[in-house]
């Protein structure tokens, strides 16, 4: 059987058809993929073993392991109502239902959210007005100024608007129940719920508490650092009361920039040179800032008199300057300073002229409390100090090596009299020198007691103290110091008169002397003689060294 082909004319309907047809297929399979996005989206997994957890903590679950967005009203969530799942390789609808088994919620899936909606019972309330669906307010300060660009936004929601220049805004929110975030810069954010103030309404904002507008003292009164032309730092009570101190100056190292509080020893009670952005002369007692308490100034140079201290020591001649003064900074009680301020240029020299031109402390002391009630405050601290790392000197055959090699470059010949540490002592003696003349404890004790009350016109405080500073040095020295302050103020009902009155009392009792224990941990040849004779007598070795003990015993 033979076949033939044969060409036959075409049909003119032939192309409107073809479109028909690819027009259908292509409606019949985005209906199939739009099908089957949904039925994945239902049939994905869920697995998610909770206990007495709050429906919020479901929620994001959840989007965690659908990626769906969960849309549910505020009062919904904040019904703190619990929740108890065990679920495995369930399906999103099944886990859904287990969620919501007993509540009065009911939930839809409309693309990637899902919706959740209080239940409508019947037998529940009507309410007063109807859930609003567009809410109109407006944004101003405490003093009714419109606040333009202030941002709201539905607590919950990732979609906020700003007002406009009239502070108006208009925004649509799910229901009544809705929570609005008001917030605006330099204004502390706050929360509104609608149910408690209608469709329309006025939102108030105050001023936030920033460090810019917290109160600086000054000469003429108090200021605030954004308003400040000068430059002005401040620490409080709270951050010296951080500081295990007996002196507040050391309070003010490292807290106050181009403030430098250096000591010229390490001893408790030693004096301080303070300097404010650098020297201006070359006299270092012209170089001190004024210093007022209260107002009233403050003597802030060191007590006693600078001296020298000259000698021969190992035939080698040595001179030494010290301060044996005290600082009277350590008259001061910590515990009874509310503040310390700073002034460091415009201010300073504005106010107190040649006088503030190094700079000016403002110290504030503590006053009792308006209208609070009579409040008794104890604070006992304690704690001990060791030196944290030592030197590292030469050992007993090293420091002899050295010493031999010194006469030997010299030409000198060494005798008893210039070298004693080679020829009349025992030179398989071992001693770090470090360890015995400042290897101590020094004890620290701070003990306080303060009483304040009083009413809305008088109002008075009390505090006594006892601090205890000890030393890493032998021989028990120490800084004892016992304060008492009593202060009462009183203002008249017409604020016309203000009347104050303060009094304190210290007692400094400073036992330590000028000795020089770190000089002669770091110079005694490690085979000095030992300090004490098999009696207890102190050894002086044939008169061949000076025993750094014998300070012990100036009375």
């Amino acid at each position: 059987m033979d076949f033939k082909a044969h060409s036959a004319p075409p049909c003119p309907q032939w192309g409107l058809i073809k479109t028909l047809l690819v027009m259908q297929l292509t409606a019949i399979l985005l209906t199939v993929a739009t099908l089957g996005v949904q039925a994945a989206g239902v049939a994905q997994t869920v697995t998610l073993t909770v206990k007495n957890v709050p429906l919020e903590t479901v929620f994001k679950a959840i989007e965690r392991q659908t990626n769906y967005v969960v849309f549910a009203p505020a009062d919904v969530v904040e019904e703190d109502r619990k929740v108890t799942l065990d679920l495995r390789n369930v399906s999103l609808a099944d886990a859904l239902e287990a969620c919501f088994k007993n509540m009065p919620y009911t939930w839809s899936i409309e693309g990637r959210v899902i919706a959740v909606e209080r239940r409508l019972v019947s037998n529940e309330p009507a309410t007063a007005l109807p859930p609003p669906t567009e809410i109109h307010g407006r944004v101003t300060d405490s003093l009714g100024i419109p606040l333009e660009g202030a941002s709201i936004m539905v607590k919950g929601a990732k979609r906020a608007i700003q007002t406009d220049a009239k502070g108006n805004f208009t925004l649509a929110v799910p229901d009544s129940s809705a929570v609005l975030v008001v917030s605006y810069t330099g204004m502390a954010p706050r929360e509104v719920r609608l149910k408690h103030v209608g469709s329309i309404f006025t939102i108030t904002l105050y001023p936030s508490n920033n460090p810019l507008d917290q109160a600086q003292v000054i000469a003429y009164g108090t200021n605030t650092r954004r308003l400040s032309v000068g430059s002005v730092s401040k620490i409080t009570s709270d951050d010296i009361a951080q500081e295990p101190i007996s002196n507040p100056m050391m309070a003010l190292e490292g807290r106050v920039a181009g403030l430098d509080v250096s000591q010229t020893n390490g001893i408790p009670g030693s004096g301080q040179a303070l300097t404010i952005r650098g020297l201006n002369s070359l006299n270092m007692t012209a170089n001190n800032p004024l210093v007022l308490v209260d107002g009233v100034p403050f003597l802030s140079a060191s007590l006693g008199n600078t001296g020298s201290l000259s000698g021969t020591y190992n035939g080698a001649s040595y001179s030494l300057s010290m301060n044996s003064g005290l600082t009277p900074f350590n008259l001061l009680n910590p515990a009874d300073i509310e503040s310390i301020s700073v002034l460091k240029d415009a201010d300073a020299t504005a106010i107190y002229g040649s006088r503030g031109s190094n700079g000016v402390i403002l110290i504030t002391t503590k006053k009792g409390k308006l209208g609070g009630q009579t409040q008794l405050d104890v604070n006992v601290s304690g704690g001990f100090g060791k030196v944290g790392h030592f030197m590292d000197l030469l050992n007993t055959p090293q420091y002899l090596e050295m010493r031999h090699e010194a006469f030997n470059n010299d030409g000198e010949t060494p005798t008893a009299a210039n070298a004693p540490d080679l020829l009349v002592w025992d030179t398989t003696r071992y001693t770090n020198w470090q360890k015995v003349l400042m290897g101590g404890a020094a004890s620290y004790n701070n003990d306080q007691v303060s009483l304040s009350g009083g009413n809305e016109n008088t109002h008075f405080i009390v505090n006594a103290s006892h601090i205890e500073q000890g030393s890493v040095y032998p021989g028990g020295f120490g800084d004892n110091k016992d304060a008492g302050r009593f202060g009462i103020d009183h203002t008249s009902l017409n604020k016309r008169f203000k009347a104050n009155f303060s009094v304190g009392y210290l007692v400094d009792n400073n036992t330590f002397t000028d000795s020089y224990f770190v000089q002669d941990a770091l110079t005694l040849a490690p085979d000095a003689p030992p300090i004490h004779l098999p009696d207890g007598q102190l050894n002086w070795a044939g008169s061949t060294w000076t025993n750094p003990y014998s300070a012990l015993q100036v009375k």
